[in-house]
């Protein structure tokens, strides 16, 4: 590895100065590691579908976007957010998710396509938005896919959940070979 690009990488909380985007962030994962990111110095977008969020975003002097993160059009504004307040973006955190609570036999397909939309698809847009930004940067940027160990281990009664977090992390997995170069 060369110096440059040992570093171009954060060090474990060295996240002064970076932008980040944190999905989920009004609540749970999302709102715990925006709270972790802000007092490491990090300037974010924050994006959620609760309309609590604006608090949360202004308590953390943070950008906001209230939106279904499952659609394509919030996950753009965070990355134009982003560059509009603080003139680029480093990467994102993407917390957002729902659990289905149903076995396999119970859960309608709009339930399983729901917990699909937001676990998997809203990161997918995410990413689609931020890659753009991402490349070539020689800031370090980094993805972050909060995944779950029921992409290995299923679990009774949430078969869509485990599902989701299963291609989540083939999702991270392509991103990182696809990306890296």
């Amino acid at each position: 590895m060369t110096e440059k690009t040992e570093n171009a990488f954060p060090k474990p909380a060295d996240h002064q100065g970076r932008v980040y985007v944190v999905t989920g962030a009004a609540s749970g994962i999302g709102k715990r590691i925006a709270e972790l990111l802000h007092a490491e110095g990090a300037r974010l977008v924050l994006a959620d579908v609760s309309e609590t969020l604006p608090e949360i975003a202004v308590a953390l002097d943070a950008q906001w976007v209230v939106g279904d993160l499952s659609d394509p059009a919030p996950n753009r504004d965070c990355v134009a957010k982003a560059k509009q307040a603080f003139g680029h973006v480093d990467g994102a955190v993407m917390a957002a998710g729902v659990v289905n609570s149903t076995d396999l036999a119970s859960t309608s397909a709009a339930n399983f396509r729901r917990v699909l939309d937001i676990n998997l698809m809203a990161p997918f847009h995410l990413t689609q938005a931020l890659l753009p930004e991402l490349r070539g940067s020689d800031r370090g940027p980094s993805l972050v896919y909060v995944g779950s160990k029921d992409a290995f281990d299923v679990v009774p009664g949430v078969a869509a959940y485990s599902v989701s977090k299963a291609a989540l992390l083939q999702l991270a997995k392509t991103v990182a070979i696809e990306e890296v170069k």
